[in-house]
């Protein structure tokens, strides 16, 4: 480790460094290992991030991004009067409804 706190690797230690890292994320499972010759690349094993998606499961959405998504998108369009005003309305109404405990 160097004077700020950095670790440096010597050029002739850096294959080891990167397998040592690589097998640490393979055996927390966020990493897979393939051999080459199954891909087609070779002798070499080839990493790739470990997708943990499974078909049929929808992602979790969070709802409060995605409100926050929609208003920034709406936000950057130029809005009349009346969707303005609209915008207004809607924001006084859940104010209301907060403080109600119904939102």
């Amino acid at each position: 480790m160097n004077r700020d706190g950095e670790w440096e690797i010597r050029r002739r230690a850096v294959d080891e460094a990167i397998e040592t890292v690589l097998a640490d994320l393979v055996a927390a499972g966020l990493v897979r290992a393939l051999p080459g010759e199954a891909i087609g690349k070779g002798s070499s094993t080839v990493y790739v991030a470990a997708n943990r998606y499974v078909r049929g499961e929808p992602f979790a959405v969070d709802r409060a991004r995605k409100a926050a998504k929609d208003e920034k998108e709406e936000e950057e369009e130029d809005l009349c009067d009346f969707e303005l005003e609209r915008k207004r309305n809607i924001e006084r109404n859940q104010a209301l409804l907060r403080e109600l405990g119904l939102l």
